[in-house]
């Protein structure tokens, strides 16, 4: 697995960990353990975001910073560059 391909992945369980805590507190909104799991994860995705975004880019159009729009350079996220 590329070094992209493995950022992008600790972006993924990261969020899918939160998903899935989210639909749990959805019916257990006061379990502190489903709480503390949420934002564990919540802390992990920011990291895993960040982490690949400084080395390839913007993963969402609302992640688009600078004095330009960065969003169109290079492959999108779920692309494979052809070097990967």
């Amino acid at each position: 697995m590329s070094d992209r391909e493995n950022l992008l992945r600790n972006v993924q369980i990261a969020d899918f960990a939160l998903v899935e805590a989210g639909l749990f507190l959805d019916t257990h909104p006061t379990d502190q353990n489903a709480l503390e799991y949420f934002r564990t994860y919540q802390k992990e995705l920011e990291k895993a975001t960040a982490a690949y975004q400084a080395a390839y880019g913007p993963l969402t159009a609302r992640a688009n910073e600078g004095g330009r729009w960065k969003w169109t350079d290079g492959p999108a996220p779920w692309e494979r560059a052809a070097n990967v």
